[in-house]
């Protein structure tokens, strides 16, 4: 069994989780990567005296496959991507619909249709909205 960070539980053979982080001090700009340890740790890692504002979770994806998920989604994003080599992009929820809805404290799963060509059957996931 493996906690979503977002409260939900599933029995999966989970080995990383694919996340988008944003940060205010970064307007329109997303930062799209993979983790094999919880999202938010990883996002307050990156969260440097650089930045005056910490980066927030607004998607993670628990899946077996977190490497080929997070290259799909680059591909995806390649357009829009702010520097070769980096992982942030300029990503809007027009190029990315299934990042609906504002970040609350309830973790809410539920269809990922527009990327569900991109997961293996039966992936758990869960999204903030």
């Amino acid at each position: 069994m493996f906690a979503c960070p977002f409260g939900m539980v599933y029995a999966a053979t989970v080995s990383g989780y694919v996340y988008v982080l944003s940060n205010e001090s970064l307007p329109g700009v997303m930062k799209v990567g993979m983790t094999s340890r919880d999202p938010f740790t990883r996002a307050a890692e990156l969260t440097t005296t650089g930045l005056p504002m910490p980066f927030r979770v607004e998607f993670c994806l628990m899946t077996e496959r977190p490497a080929a998920l997070e290259l799909a989604l680059h591909q995806q994003f390649a357009a829009q991507r702010v520097q070769a080599g980096r992982e942030f992009f300029r990503v809007s929820r027009r190029h990315a619909p299934w990042l609906t809805g504002r970040p609350d404290h309830r973790g809410t799963c539920r269809s990922l249709s527009p990327i569900a060509p991109l997961l293996p059957s039966s992936t758990p996931w869960c999204a903030r909205v």
